[in-house]
C-alpha cells in the first residue's frame, strides 16, 4: 500500500499543470481493478493534495465530454 500511495502522490500531487492533466486522464481512464478510475483520482486528491482540487476537477471534466 505504501508504494501505491507514493506512486499516486507522485503521479498526481507532484505534477505541474500539463503533467497533471495527462496523469489525471491516464489514471482516471483506468478501472478500479487496475488501480485507476475517476474515484481513485478524487481520493488521492482529497487525502494528499486538496489544494489541487480545481485543477484536478478541470482535468476530470474530460470524462464528461
Amino acid at each position: 500500500m505504501k508504494s501505491y500511495t507514493a506512486f499516486m502522490k507522485e503521479r498526481i500531487c507532484e505534477q505541474d499543470s500539463i503533467g497533471l492533466g495527462i496523469a489525471v486522464r491516464s489514471i482516471g481512464g483506468g478501472t478500479p481493478d487496475s488501480g485507476g478510475g475517476v474515484d481513485v483520482v478524487r481520493l488521492t486528491n482529497a487525502y494528499f493534495c486538496p489544494t489541487k482540487t480545481q485543477e484536478i476537477e478541470a482535468a476530470l471534466d474530460y470524462f464528461d465530454q
